[in-house]
């Protein structure tokens, strides 16, 4: 027997109702008072979606939107369209354009940053499209911080099992200290840092003490000093976090010091000075260990990528992963690896599937690779390097400086133990007698792999 036309009527508000079915889109307006831009409007899905000043320094803009199935996605501009192009390309999304008008389709949850101009990365506009929240709290709920939309300054500490909420549409103007055990900050909330000045305050806009710790969904915007500093602990896990900063020195995204089993996952950064820096500065010199950096977006428009040592007093750096990661922009050397203090980079440090793109501005090495010293370091001696693999790292684009650069510091202080597998420039491999290849003095083991069929049975995947 059919069903009656009450009762599909019936079947239809019952199922619109239950607070599971959410919309394709779910935008967060914008609180009175927020830095937004004239230059970029967005629609997804025929919804507007307000755009972020992300630096007044270096202009760009950002915004996000939470989205459970296909979305088309609408950015219309005052800068001329000049082979717009979207990144990072390998998501295969290709934007239409229509006078000033760019029309493209998102399958599914992504970061992705349209270049106006395809041959230059000024005036960028990164769009977060989030996944849609899992059972959000509520105002009220207990061991719940709420802030809800609007602005608000002030600092919050997160103690044992709380979570702190940053709703969309809110805008925290202050610190947050992130110091319980199992401690949560989440939300689709922003976190401002652009009313204090080049280390004006000596606190960071989210520091992470707390053990089994997480941190989602949310942006870290113009901070002060570091965004996200990972302090002393273990068990930290970052997930989909954007960090929207590059307005002066030290505005690093997230440091680990003296941290292990840290996990940042899909998280998007963009920075003046170093994406990711793994340091060590306390007394009882508290390894760096058992991290996993993947699936993330990484921009850098002055210093470097991924920083391991150089400030730091550590006796091992060691089983760190980075992988799955796309470098959209750089200035310095990328991957810089500099160990001192009597301390060792490795063993287990491993780069894998990373993609590049250069600009053709950096005359320093892609890949460096050498124990230091430097007047960051107290005790001012070299450390070593034991134990590094770079595998298929592809590299496209232009660069001026060498490719490669590893060297030891002396015959005690040694760099040993280096694998380069499939590493790619414009789809040629390097090898050792590659040009741009400088292997310096102090050195043992360093190898080149081309092709998979190259590695002994034992140590393939």
């Amino acid at each position: 027997m059919k069903p009656s036309i009450s009762a599909i009527v019936v079947l239809w508000v019952t199922l619109t109702s239950l607070p599971d079915i959410k919309a394709a889109v779910v935008v967060y307006p914008a609180p009175q008072g927020a830095p937004l831009v004239a230059q970029y409007r967005v629609t997804v899905d025929g919804q507007s979606a307000p755009v972020y000043l992300g630096s007044p320094k270096r202009f760009y803009g950002y915004c996000q939107f939470d989205m459970t199935g296909p979305v088309t996605v609408r950015v219309s501009t005052s800068f001329r369209l000049v082979n717009p192009r979207l990144v990072p390309e390998r998501l295969g999304v290709k934007p239409t354009v229509q006078g000033d008008t760019v029309q493209f389709t998102l399958a599914s949850p992504c970061h992705i940053t349209l270049l106006p101009d395809g041959a230059s990365f000024e005036n960028a506009l990164h769009l977060f499209a989030n996944p849609p929240e899992q059972a959000p709290p509520r105002e009220g709920d207990p061991g719940v911080i709420f802030i809800g939309p609007g602005i608000h300054k002030t600092n919050v500490t997160v103690g044992d099992g709380q979570t702190l909420y940053l709703a969309g549409g809110a805008i925290l103007k202050g610190a947050v200290s992130l110091s319980g055990r199992n401690a949560k900050v989440r939300g689709r909330g922003i976190i401002d840092g652009s009313d204090w000045g080049h280390f004006e305050r000596n606190d960071v806009p989210l520091r992470v003490t707390g053990a089994s710790t997480s941190v989602e969904g949310i942006i870290v915007r113009l901070s002060w000093r570091a965004g996200i500093s990972v302090v002393r602990t273990s068990g930290a896990h970052i997930a989909n976090t954007k960090i929207c900063a590059s307005r002066f020195a030290n505005d690093d995204g997230i440091t680990v010091t003296n941290a292990d089993g840290v996990t940042v996952t899909g998280c998007f950064i963009r920075t003046d000075d170093d994406c990711i820096a793994l340091k060590g500065y306390s007394a009882d010199r508290r390894n760096v260990s058992n991290c996993t950096f993947e699936k993330s977006q990484l921009w850098c428009d002055r210093a470097r990528i991924i920083l391991i040592g150089h400030e730091t007093m550590v006796h091992h750096m060691r089983d760190i992963v980075f992988k799955d990661i796309d470098i959209l922009k750089y200035s310095m050397t990328p991957f810089l690896i500099e160990p001192g203090e009597l301390g060792t980079a490795g063993p287990g440090i491993l780069f894998e599937d990373i993609r590049l793109e250069g600009w053709g501005d950096s005359t320093s090495a892609l890949i460096q690779i050498q124990p230091t010293v430097n007047r960051w370091m107290q005790l001012k001696e070299p450390g070593w390097v034991d134990g590094i693999t770079f595998r298929n790292i592809h590299f496209t684009g232009k660069h001026r400086g060498p490719w490669v650069r590893i060297q030891g510091y002396d015959a005690t202080h040694t760099t040993k133990n280096v694998t380069l597998e499939r590493v790619q420039i414009n789809g040629q491999p390097i090898g050792a007698d590659s040009p741009g290849v400088i292997l310096g003095q102090h050195t043992e083991n360093i190898k080149f792999v081309a092709a998979e069929q190259d590695v002994p049975p034992n140590q393939q995947r």
